[in-house]
């Protein structure tokens, strides 16, 4: 179903200083319980991860909010109506990822499984790294590559 729906972006949703307090929080959090290394399948340890999911209330409240909010009306502005009706909404998972070169999902079929929408922001400047594409497979098969710029969401 999700291929069938248009990804919106919304630009600039944070400011620079948004962006460096998510940064301090995820350096806090990667200080206290860690972080993980992942691999693309294809290069060993291309991304760490630094897992906020259930401690994003605490550590950004203000991003919580935010993201609900916007969730909810892009949901209700595009018609979807997968927040119809639901009162509350939590975050299956909440992710602060660090793409190491040759990092990346080359995974042409990857899908957020579980999840009625998914969220990504943008926290890098897209000059700073080379590649790093967002880009979803359509219903017809092809992908399409997405603007994605620092402070956005999509």
């Amino acid at each position: 179903d999700a291929q069938r729906t248009d990804v919106v972006r919304v630009p600039g949703f944070l400011s620079d200083s948004e962006i460096e307090n998510i940064h301090c929080a995820a350096a806090a959090l990667r200080e206290e319980r860690g972080e993980a290394s992942r691999s693309n399948g294809l290069d060993a340890a291309t991304w760490k991860t630094v897992y906020f999911n259930h401690l994003l209330a605490e550590r950004l409240p203000w991003l919580r909010s935010r993201l609900h909010a916007t969730a909810r009306e892009v949901d209700s502005q595009q018609r979807w109506g997968v927040l119809d009706g639901r009162r509350q909404l939590s975050f299956r998972c909440a992710e602060y990822h660090q793409v190491l070169p040759a990092g990346g999902l080359p995974i042409k079929e990857h899908y957020d499984a579980g999840s009625l929408i998914t969220l990504d922001l943008m926290l890098s400047e897209t000059g700073d790294f080379a590649g790093g594409v967002f880009s979803t497979l359509e219903a017809d098969g092809e992908l399409k590559e997405h603007a994605f710029e620092r402070g956005d969401l999509i």
